[in-house]
This record gives C-alpha cells, structure tokens and sequence, in this order.
C-alpha cells in the first residue's frame, strides 16, 4: 500500500494533544495503522509533549489524595468486556480496528450509486462519523465545506481538485475547498469520514436533494 496524502503536521499534533473529537479521532487512528511516516511524527509530538510536561514545576498534591487512591483499589473488580468482533464493510472487506467498537448498520441509499452507513450522528463537540460507498465511476454532487471533513480511503479510489486518492490515504478538507470526487473504474470506492458540519452543496437540484442524503 502506497500512501500519498496525509494529515497536516497540526492536524497530527492536535491528534497527540487528544483536541480532536471522537470522530476525527476514529478517521486519524484509521489512517495511522496503515501509515508509519504519520506514527514516527505523532510519536514525537508526544514525546515533545511529555518532555514539556515533565519541564513543569511540580504541584503539590491534596492532603487526601492517597485516601481517595486506596478507596478506589477496593472498588469491586470490573468484569472484562468482550473483545469486539471485526464486521465486514463489504464482501472480503473487514472492517478496520479502529472500527471493531462501532456497531454495524447497512448501507442505506443516499443517491443513485452512492450509500452510506452513519456511525456517530452529529452531536454537538463529537463530530459526525460515516462511511461512504461510490460506485465506480460515479459522480458526487460538487460541493464545499463549513467546516473540516477528513476523509481516509478504506477501499478502492477517486479522484477530485485535491488530487488521486487511493487506500490509506487522507484528505483534509475545510470551508476553503470545493470539490466533486469520482469514483475510480474496477470496483466501489469505501471512505471513512469524519464531518463538523453538514456539507454545502451546489446546484438547485443537488440542494433539494441534501436532506434526503443526510449530509
């Protein structure tokens, strides 16, 4: 897997920060797995962070802060949770790791040749979560942004102004983009995507159309 696009350098230290929502996290963690040039740089935005922390002068601590330690190791132990079970995103495709704590729907029909699965609904600070089935060759509506989207490719590819785009590769997109992806021929293009606000759509009939599409 050769991976061309990846997140902005302040996308990956606000990622090592933890400032990211649920949703962005869940499509930075996608990509991270497949990508080693991503992992080596947050690896050192965390350790730069860690070696801030340390340089901080010490805070004193409450004077009942060992009492509350030990009351909480005498908590009743937690019984283990299930390991989550992979599902598949598609026939021979399973989902990624990041996925596994998601609970599966189906893909529900969007437009003509376009389908998608809701993973978070918008919620307000957490982000929207879908994944997004395109047939190949198919067109999306031309469209721009209100705010971030980040996209990472699962399966297949497409194309846009931003460039080519294949599995593994990320794509960030803000109010400054407007863009139409299309499907590469020889199989579905499958996205993963985290949104903070719906999508601006262009074109009457496209616009009609947005709330039926839920984007």
């Amino acid at each position: 897997m050769r991976i061309t696009h990846h997140p902005d350098d302040s996308t990956l230290l606000a990622h090592a920060a933890g400032r990211l929502n649920r949703a962005a996290r869940v499509v930075l963690a996608t990509h991270l797995a497949s990508c080693p040039q991503c992992r080596e740089t947050v690896r050192l935005c965390e350790a730069i962070g860690g070696a801030l922390l340390e340089a901080l002068p010490p805070t004193p601590m409450a004077a009942d802060s060992l009492a509350h330690a030990l009351a909480r190791l005498e908590l009743p132990a937690v019984k283990p949770v299930n390991a989550p079970h992979p599902w598949m995103l598609a026939e021979g495709l399973p989902c990624p790791p990041s996925l596994r704590d998601f609970t599966p729907g189906r893909w529900r029909a969007m437009l003509p040749g376009i389908s998608r699965i809701q993973l978070l609904p918008p919620n307000a600070g957490e982000g929207s979560l879908y994944l997004l089935r395109i047939a190949p060759g198919k067109r999306m509506p031309k469209h721009g942004h209100t705010a971030r989207e980040l996209t990472c490719v699962l399966a297949g590819a497409y194309c846009d102004g931003l460039g080519e785009f294949g599995p593994g590769d990320l794509s960030e997109a803000d109010a400054a983009h407007d863009h139409q992806p299309v499907s590469a021929p020889g199989g579905d293009c499958i996205c993963l995507i985290a949104s903070d606000a719906k999508l601006r759509f262009e074109g009457r009939v496209a616009r009609l159309l947005q709330p039926l599409a839920g984007v």
